[in-house]
């Protein structure tokens, strides 16, 4: 099953189950497309299409890798729990079954990077398409805003949960200082563009 191609409805029916995927890291990547998504509306109805098109291209381009992590987080938790349940019965199925759940616990880790770095690269065509975009469509571009914003903060608490349990310290220094940065810029762009649009319509209130 592709969660990706799911209705809306079947995607929030697997979210609430019982099963263990899709979670958390899913919802993220979700997010972000529909963050993404929302920024290519504004972009589509502005007027100068030319200049926008390498920007829209841009975008698509990240909406579909988004899209792509939403399947590719369950299917990073499922490998970790067949890890799980490799034999242990001697010294060297340890050994084996104990680097085998290390090395699926970093891609279960990298998942939620790749949809921060997604976003964190969408972000960046949005500030290019702000003000390009007509003051009727404000509020989608806020509301991009806002679903961008969970989208970052979901996927980073997901990076972090993974890398706790991951022994190497050095790759889980290097993932968790990336991933901060990312979030901590992506964050401080998103905030400032839900200001600029709440200021601007409130002002024509």
């Amino acid at each position: 099953m592709n969660l990706k191609d799911l209705s809306i409805v079947n995607f929030c029916e697997e979210l609430a189950s019982k099963n263990p995927t899709p979670g958390g890291g899913s919802a993220a990547a979700a997010a972000g497309s529909i963050g993404l998504s929302l920024v290519l509306m504004t972009g589509n109805y502005a007027e100068d299409q030319e200049k926008l098109i390498p920007i829209l291209e841009g975008l698509n381009k990240e909406k579909r890798t988004l899209l792509q992590l939403i399947d590719d987080d369950a299917s990073s938790f499922t490998s970790f729990m067949e890890a799980m349940k490799l034999p242990k019965n001697t010294k060297e199925e340890k050994i084996f079954r104990r680097a085998q759940m290390q090395d699926s616990l970093k891609h279960a880790a990298d998942i939620p990077f790749e949809t921060l770095k997604s976003c964190s690269i969408g972000i960046k065509y949005m500030q290019m398409i702000q003000s390009d975009v007509k003051s009727s469509m404000l509020s989608d571009l806020g509301a991009a805003a806002v679903t961008l914003s969970a989208a970052i903060q979901s996927a980073y608490l997901n990076v972090v949960i993974n890398a706790n349990s991951i022994k190497d310290k050095v790759f889980t220094e290097n993932l968790l200082s990336e991933s901060n940065e990312l979030k901590n810029n992506s964050l401080e762009v998103l905030n400032s563009v839900f200001e600029s649009v709440q200021k601007e319509l409130e002002t024509n209130a």
